[in-house]
């Protein structure tokens, strides 16, 4: 008879780490930038809007608490953004031979 015999698979806890815990983590982490982006707009918007009094708002609100976190939000976002804007900008130069000038600003396209 042919039997097969079954092996347990070595990544198996490299996988479940990845199911359990990776993941839902990333989708946090994910979530909470997509919000501080949201609260940066609204208090960018808010500060042309009204002043520099907008910025008092998140300390002197019911729940301080919530608008200081909304602000590290904010902050992280905008890392994060930057960091993810600089990465591509890198790529893209680095995919074009190591060249600084970027296509818009090549002087054989006048």
């Amino acid at each position: 008879m042919n039997r097969r015999i079954a092996v347990a698979n070595p990544n198996r806890g490299s996988e479940l780490f990845l199911a359990l815990l990776a993941r839902p983590l990333l989708f946090a982490l994910w979530v909470f930038v997509l919000w501080g982006t949201l609260y940066a707009a609204a208090l960018a918007y808010a500060t042309v809007v009204e002043g520099t009094a907008a910025w008092r708002r998140p300390f002197s609100g019911d729940d301080p608490f919530g608008g200081v976190l909304s602000l590290i939000a904010a902050g992280i976002a905008i890392v994060v953004w930057g960091t993810i804007g600089v990465v591509v900008l890198l790529n893209r130069v680095q995919s074009q031979g190591g060249r600084a000038e970027m296509p818009h600003a090549r002087r054989d396209a006048l």
